[in-house]
């Protein structure tokens, strides 16, 4: 990535929104959103809602802010003043709820009722395939039959 500009260079755009700033910086530096966001791992669509300061196309504003910060940097940026100047600029704006985030699964100390029985039903063929196999191969010997029928 690229050094850190100084704060004060910065400074000079404080008429323009952050989402502008990053698109002037990326455009200087003859970059496109769909490498960057291979570089950074954020979605191409997520930078260019961020470059168009269109927040509803976003997941939230603690996202926003490290999606700012980052994408900053790798633009040769100051990410914390960049994060800072998109903090000072939303004030009054109303940022949705997360969206389109995965939902925490419900975690519980008791396996699921179908890992139970599939463990039980592989152990129950493990131990047929054990007791089958254990024996010396050959099949119990019948005692012989006296002609009066006793044993």
């Amino acid at each position: 990535m690229h050094a850190p500009q100084d704060k004060e260079q910065l400074d000079r755009y404080k008429d323009l929104s952050v989402g502008e700033i990053l698109r002037r910086a990326r455009i200087k530096q003859d970059a496109s959103v769909e490498e960057l966001g291979r570089d950074l791992n954020i979605r191409p669509e997520l930078l260019m809602a961020l470059e168009a300061n269109d927040y509803e196309r976003l997941p939230g504003k603690v996202y926003v802010v490290g999606f700012v910060r980052t994408y900053a940097e790798a633009l040769g940026l100051d990410g914390d003043k960049v994060a800072y100047l998109l903090k000072s600029q939303s004030v009054g704006h109303d940022y949705k709820t997360l969206r389109d985030m995965p939902k925490p699964m419900y975690e519980s100390r008791m396996p699921n009722v179908i890992v139970i029985v599939v463990s039980i039903g592989i152990f129950i063929v493990l131990l047929i395939l054990w007791a089958s196999l254990s024996g010396d191969g050959n099949p119990p010997e019948i005692p012989p039959v006296m002609d009066d029928g006793s044993l």
